[in-house]
């Protein structure tokens, strides 16, 4: 796999988190840095991430719609200011009024697989609290970015470079289904980093979040959500 090779021999594998908050903190997001990322919790089971989100305004979060099939606003809740696992009681867990699927999600492929919830409550923001905005434009093939989240109680991120879909498409045998025109392909740079499944991380370019991971289609290579392609239907 030629462009695989590629994006691995011209990467630099991170052992450090470059998001932590200190060498103190364990496992932490920098709350400078990352005041938008939240969390999708069960009501019965809070310390278990169903699914990562972001912050969109002090109402409203964006996450993936497959976290929300079959959920309720009885058994969910939306879980901000979760940055260290060492110290989860700085955390703030907030019920919700709604939760929205895309129109025209299909569990089955994962297409247009993207939701918001509403909280019933208004998010308070602070110095670890604070929205963020969706981009209005693309990422281009060849573009460094970096997968953070949570999974379950444990806190992941690697590094990855986007690629074209087409280029994608070409390196992997996609069962099932092709690259969909709402999703942009990674190839991962930092493999001994990485986990073997699907985290549903946020893509990050820099600081700023442009997608949500949805499909883990080979051994480097994921797909994930293009906020930009779906901005007119999130505002």
């Amino acid at each position: 796999l030629i462009l695989i090779s590629e994006a691995l021999s011209n990467s630099v594998t991170v052992n450090q988190n470059p998001f932590r908050a200190s060498e103190n903190c364990n496992l932490c997001f920098c709350t400078t840095s990352l005041p938008f990322v939240a969390m999708l919790r069960d009501t019965g089971t809070r310390r278990t991430t169903l699914c990562n989100a972001i912050i969109l305004n002090d109402r409203y979060a964006v996450t993936l719609a497959k976290c929300l099939y079959g959920r309720r606003i009885t058994n969910t809740l939306l879980t901000v200011a979760y940055h260290d696992s060492d110290q989860p009681n700085y955390s703030t867990d907030i019920f919700l009024s709604a939760i929205i699927s895309h129109p025209t999600f299909n569990p089955t492929t994962l297409t247009n697989n993207i939701g918001v919830v509403r909280t019933r409550n208004r998010i308070e923001f602070n110095d670890r609290v604070q929205p963020t905005s969706i981009p209005a434009t693309d990422l281009p093939g060849n573009i460094p970015t970096t997968v953070v989240g949570w999974y379950s109680t444990r806190y992941i991120y690697f590094n990855a470079i986007t690629t074209t879909n087409i280029a994608c498409e070409k390196e992997t045998t996609f069962v099932g289904s092709p690259m969909y025109a709402g999703e942009v392909c990674t190839i991962r740079t930092s493999p001994s980093a990485t986990p073997a499944f699907t985290f549903t991380g946020i893509l990050l370019e820099g600081q700023r979040p442009v997608g949500l991971q949805t499909r883990r289609v080979d051994t480097f290579i994921d797909t994930h959500v293009r906020f930009s392609f779906f901005r007119d239907w999130i505002y």
